[in-house]
């Protein structure tokens, strides 16, 4: 039997300094792992057996969603700027006060301006926070199994078994600031081609579509110039 403990991750307040942060989840006392398996010989001849086991394990808490809450405030910026340009697609003008990123060139744009740290957000800011639940628990997954094997001849043997297994407390994302379906619907009904309006927006044909209500769009299609306004909430 094992008994694995979550401990909570703590942030730093800054560096150099030993305070730190409560932690980002509660250290989980209670995940134990009994298992137990049996074999038995029905008829005593060596030639059968009947196998059943039972036992429950745990994973980890995924790493990299321990290592996004580093992005969030005050730690990290976010700075927002469609990287190409309009339809081709064209690289951003050379500039030779700015940093080379790929080596071939430098290109003006790709740079954010010098941010300040704050543990506040303007208005109209966006910034991908990422929290967790304090009560987080190791997933836990239970695993069974039944079994028979019998020899039927020299070098043959069938074996039947049954195989299950149950999660529990596996770990989700939620978005908590996820599109609103009404401002989804006005987009649907706004995206069409006979819309006049419709019109002078970052994609080939100058107009968006239902391709473009999806992924990055639906937070920042706005700021992006591929919708006329955002479906998330304010």
């Amino acid at each position: 039997m094992s008994i694995p403990v979550a401990r909570g991750l703590s942030h730093s307040r800054s560096l150099g300094m030993p305070k730190v942060l409560p932690p980002l989840y509660n250290n989980d006392w209670h995940d134990f792992e009994p298992r137990i398996g049996i074999a038995w010989d029905p008829f005593k001849q060596g030639k059968t057996s009947i196998r059943a086991g039972y036992g429950i394990f745990h994973d980890r808490i995924f790493g990299q969603l321990l290592g996004l809450t580093r992005g969030n405030p005050p730690f990290q910026q976010v700075f927002f700027a469609p990287f190409f340009g309009p339809p081709p697609c064209h690289l951003p003008a050379a500039d030779s006060n700015s940093i080379s990123m790929f080596g071939a060139a430098d290109f003006v744009g790709i740079l954010p301006p010098s941010l300040s740290a704050s543990a506040r957000l303007g208005m109209e800011r966006g910034f991908c926070h990422f929290l967790l639940i304090r009560t987080c628990a190791l997933p836990m997954n239970q695993n069974w199994m039944l079994g028979v094997q019998h020899q039927l001849g020299a070098g043959l043997l069938l074996e039947i078994n049954y195989v299950a297994s149950k999660g529990t407390r596996l770990l989700r994302v939620i978005d908590g600031n996820a599109p609103k379906r009404a401002l989804v619907a006005q987009l649907e009904a706004f995206c069409v081609p006979n819309n006049p309006a419709n019109q002078g927006f970052r994609t080939p044909t100058g107009q968006c579509d239902q391709s473009t209500l999806q992924f990055g769009n639906l937070w920042f299609g706005a700021e992006s110039g591929f919708l006329p306004f955002r479906c998330r909430q304010q």
